[in-house]
């Protein structure tokens, strides 16, 4: 099994595609008019559509929820809201300031063998953090 973590010259600030920004962009406007929604209504909005046709939380549900915790200074919270989501998160924002830091980015280099195992380990975190949800919900 192969496995090689290399740095590779890249620009400072990768260019951000703009499906990314419109994803985003419509993600927060229905984070904030449910919100906004509920409030003048008393209805409990449910962002989630997986959530709201069977009841039971998706392996993303409380993402949204850990990011404002994260915005407003609560990691812990946010940690327990959704494990995997806001481990990726932590990922991403380390990778993106070392990025910035040595205009480096890192690529990892695996083998079949090692994306087998790489692919099967990230299925398992997928199931454990949706069990972690299921049993909070």
């Amino acid at each position: 099994m192969r496995v090689a973590l290399r740095r590779i010259p890249a620009t400072r600030w990768p260019s951000i595609p703009r499906w990314v920004i419109a994803v985003l962009f419509l993600w927060g406007a229905a984070v904030v008019g449910g919100a906004w929604l509920a409030r003048r209504s008393d209805i409990d909005f449910v962002l989630c559509q997986f959530k709201r046709v069977t009841g039971h939380p998706c392996p993303g549900c409380g993402s949204t929820r850990g990011v404002l915790a994260l915005l407003a200074g609560r990691p812990l919270e946010a940690w327990l809201w959704n494990p995997l989501a806001m481990s990726a998160l932590l990922a991403f924002a380390l990778l993106t300031l070392l990025r910035a830091a040595t205009a480096q980015r890192l690529a990892l280099e695996l083998d079949r063998r090692a994306r087998v195992v790489a692919w099967s380990l990230g299925g398992a975190l997928l199931v454990a953090n949706w069990i972690w949800l299921w049993d909070r919900a």
